[in-house]
């Protein structure tokens, strides 16, 4: 996948392309995702804050309820009455597993307890007043956080229940509420309980100023929670003053649907982006291919590297652009051959030239440049290097024309000063060739070619690899022609001999690396020479074998 995406961005047009088109899909959809996600969660949170509202309500509703299910069921045990129906057994168990205390009173005797331990309270005036009047009572019990439910008659019988107030108001009971909700309910502003029996939550409730019927916040164990309360007056009918139901549920819990909706719109932006990425960049891939193709083209042409053509069949501009580049290569390939066969021709004409000033070194510097671009290849050395090594052969002693003929052609041995002009022959071939911008690269071959590899040449008494490599090269074939060929001052040495004596100059005046390639090139030679003798020998004996 990524070599696909990145061929089309590796181009700058390409990245150009994308840059715009990714950004013009991703603006609208922030846009977008940020006005959807505003709207979202206004209205969820009005809703959360609705069903908030809604559930304590329901609540309060469910538990004042169940007060009047209890009265009811503590009906069945008026003796007194034959028109009540009578529980059945199932209901009856159910009822006794969720009272503590079970006590019964007929005519204002004692209290008879039918289950648990416990009397139940002696009434105040107003309580036995209220009885009469209501016929139901609410009371605190003796235990923390339980309650009597008295209900009686004005002929003295009376049924008193005492339950916890969990099991009153149906805390325990987590079906109806969902799993983030808990649900409290505090007494007259006193106690408190929760129906998770968190201790915490109740501390804090007891303690907290909370209006009926209200909707606040509280900080409970770290974590703030939204809180709806609803107040039970139960003042008029059970004289029990007013209970209030509260509920709260994590703020963070409301954002849950936020949130989900936030991922599958980030998740709906994301997909669409690569859908819109991959779709951008297989069109940038396809209608960009012939520019870097034509890009590529010209990145070789600066180079030189004349032979190819760009073949694009788009049938479009880049088509054309193409069929004018082709074109136009082999405009420049043509050129620059008729460059480089005139350039060849004219380092030649001067290497000629250069030789006729003396009838001793005719045909010297072409000599020397087969010579060294033998050598030079034995080294292994690059065509480019073998190019430049070639014009440089040609033209490293083009120094010598402002050199005058009586110091060239002089028989005897030069004086000091004699010696030290024909030793600027190098920097004068410098100043000629320099004016030349298309020779620069020949100039250290022309300036160096007289350093010694112990550092005892001229012109700058270079030593070393300080020395240009193909300098190196050329010196040790320039100083070989000159030993072979013959001189004013002296006749030329035999081919052994020579061949000896630049072995001998091996670390002190050659690189013995380019020596070593030498001796190659030179036993190459000599084999080759002991190959065409042979057969010539042969030839002449067939030739006489047949005239006798």
């Amino acid at each position: 996948m990524w070599q696909y995406l990145r061929h089309p961005l590796e181009s700058r047009v390409g990245r150009r392309i994308a840059f715009v088109a990714v950004l013009s899909v991703l603006v609208p959809l922030t846009l977008f995702g940020s006005v959807i996600f505003a709207r979202a969660r206004e209205q969820l949170q009005r809703q959360g804050r609705d069903r908030l509202h809604q559930d304590v309500k329901t609540a309060a509703l469910a538990g004042l309820a169940r007060l009047r299910i209890l009265e009811e069921e503590l009906l069945w045990f008026d003796l007194t009455s034959t028109a009540l129906p009578q529980p059945t057994r199932p209901a009856l168990n159910e009822f006794l597993e969720r009272v503590d205390v079970l006590s019964v009173r007929l005519g204002g005797g004692v209290p008879r307890l039918l289950k648990g331990t416990g009397p139940p309270p002696d009434l105040s005036a107003a309580e036995a007043r209220h009885l009469q009047d209501v016929g139901v009572l609410l009371l605190p019990g003796a235990r923390p956080l339980s309650n009597w439910v008295i209900v009686g008659q004005r002929s003295g019988w009376q049924v008193a229940v005492n339950l916890s107030t969990a099991a009153l108001f149906g805390l325990a009971d987590v079906t109806s509420r969902p799993a983030d909700q808990v649900l409290c309910l505090r007494r007259n502003d006193a106690e408190v309980v929760c129906s998770d029996g968190d201790s915490d939550t109740a501390a804090v409730l007891a303690g907290a100023q909370l209006p009926d019927h209200a909707e606040t916040s509280l900080a409970v164990g770290g974590v703030t929670q939204a809180v709806r309360t609803w107040a039970l007056p139960l003042q008029a009918d059970f004289n029990a003053g007013v209970w209030t139901v509260v509920l709260l549920t994590p703020e963070a819990a409301a954002d849950v649907t936020l949130r989900q909706l936030q991922r599958d719109v980030t998740l709906l932006a994301v997909v669409s982006l690569a859908v819109v990425i991959l779709a951008v960049l297989a069109s940038v891939r396809s209608n960009l291919r012939p520019l870097i193709e034509l890009e590529s083209a010209a990145a070789r042409l600066s180079r030189q590297q004349f032979d190819l053509h760009v073949e694009v069949a788009t049938g479009d501009e880049f088509e054309t652009l193409a069929t004018g580049f082709n074109g136009m290569m082999d405009a420049v390939r043509t050129h620059v051959e008729d460059i480089q066969a005139f350039s060849v021709g004219a380092a030649t004409a001067l290497a000629r030239a250069i030789d006729a000033k003396s009838p001793w070194t005719a045909g010297h510097s072409e000599r020397v440049t087969v010579l060294a671009v033998d050598i030079a290849r034995t080294l292994g050395l690059p065509d480019a290097d073998l190019t430049v090594l070639y014009r440089g052969g040609l033209l490293h002693d083009i120094g010598k024309l402002a050199t005058p003929p009586e110091i060239l052609d002089k028989p005897g041995r030069l004086t000091e000063h004699e010696l030290e002009r024909i030793r600027q022959h190098p920097r004068d071939g410098v100043r000629i060739l320099e004016p030349i911008a298309h020779f620069a690269p020949l100039l250290p071959i022309v300036l160096e070619h007289h350093e010694r590899f112990d550092g005892t040449g001229y012109p700058d008494r270079k030593a070393g690899h300080a020395i240009h490599p193909l300098a190196r090269v050329l010196a040790v074939a320039d100083v070989y022609d000159a030993l072979v060929s013959d001189r004013p001052y002296r006749p030329g040495l035999t081919r052994a001999a020579a061949i000896a004596a630049i072995r001998d100059a091996s670390g002190s005046h050659f690189d013995p690396t380019v020596v070593e390639a030498f001796s190659t090139v030179v036993a190459r030679v000599e084999s080759t020479l002991l190959l065409e003798s042979q057969h010539a020998t042969d030839s002449a004996r067939r030739a006489l074998g047949a005239t006798a």
